[in-house]
């Protein structure tokens, strides 16, 4: 490895992840391309984590890390993994999930026989308990046919209620040029959608993004993580993102995606305080935001087929009340 710029800096953001850290870090290690080094951000972990960084960067020397003197979510330590990367080419890693080993040689490649500023593959997602293989997080022929993500398409694939995650959820390296060259973070605010909304804002300073059809990192599918970051406030805070989103676009080709994507972001926001309203107990407030915003129809609609009931926490006569 170069002694002061590697080709590959890989940002991992560190929150009570002891458990699966190590994996993560080995999967680092074992690539076939070794001019990479690791930048761990630890976001104020409460478990064994900063001993086990501690641990990592004595053991091999292209481990560095830093942490955050508060829990600032994940936007906040992708950033400050941003100011440290050395590297050509930032890499995302997250502490759960893995790489398989010639991820970094086949996308560095392809970044250098396209010119792409973002460069990214598949996902296989795997189950978090027994790692058991669950597919593709996209169909291969779908990205082999359209290998090249404009804004278009990458609105048109996070809007919800699809059966395909969107592409707000891929791992793209992207080319440190094209970062400082615009001046580029993640927006600090949010603790949910924020690679979105970091590859949204690529996108609209004209970053060119190549895909691969096929997977080279090991996606574990961990149940409740988003959940658990959803709040009022963040939710609105997206809202408020979509909506500059809107006042700013510049292709009309743009404007029916962008306004869908507003009106599905008040949907899921009506839909979840609605939520929070039964949970509570609160069944006429809760039935009167699920009737007063037509774009909720769609959440009660996949709400109902993935368990309604089960989420309320209710049970018995109840579970088919629904």
């Amino acid at each position: 490895m170069s002694a002061s710029v590697p080709a590959v800096s890989v940002v991992v953001p560190v929150f009570n992840s002891a458990r699966c850290l190590p994996a993560a870090i080995a999967s680092v290690q074992a690539q076939t391309f070794t001019d990479w080094e690791i930048v761990l951000v630890d976001d104020a972990s409460t478990d064994t984590s900063p001993a086990l960084i501690e641990a990592l960067i004595a053991s091999d020397p292209r481990i560095r890390a830093a942490r955050l003197p508060a829990n600032a979510g994940p936007a906040a330590a992708r950033n400050r993994g941003l100011e440290l990367a050395r590297g050509n080419w930032i890499a995302l890693l997250d502490a759960d999930d893995a790489y398989f080993a010639d991820r970094l040689a086949v996308l560095t490649a392809l970044g250098a026989s396209t010119g792409a500023d973002l460069v990214s593959d598949n996902l296989l997602l795997a189950d978090p308990v027994d790692d058991r293989e669950r597919g593709l997080a996209w169909p291969a022929a779908s990205l082999a046919e359209a290998p090249w993500i404009d804004a278009a398409s990458y609105l048109a694939s996070n809007l919800f209620h699809r059966r395909e995650a969107g592409y707000g959820f891929m791992k793209p390296l992207v080319a440190r040029a094209f970062i400082d060259r615009h001046g580029l973070r993640y927006d600090p605010a949010l603790r949910l959608g924020e690679d979105y909304e970091f590859y949204w804002t690529c996108l609209q300073h004209g970053a060119r993004w190549r895909v691969l059809e096929t997977a080279h990192y090991r996606y574990h599918l961990t149940p409740g993580s988003a959940t658990r970051r959803i709040t009022p406030e963040q939710i609105q805070i997206m809202r408020d993102r979509a909506e500059a989103a809107l006042r700013a676009a510049g292709d009309p080709r743009l404007l029916p995606l962008l306004r869908r994507r507003l009106r599905q972001l008040r949907g899921f926001h009506q839909h979840h305080a609605a939520m929070r309203d039964l949970k509570a107990g609160r069944f006429a407030a809760g039935f009167r935001r699920l009737v007063g915003e037509p774009a909720v129809l769609p959440f009660v609609v996949d709400a109902l087929r993935t368990g309604l009931p089960k989420r309320l926490g209710l049970r018995g006569r109840h579970d088919h009340g629904f």
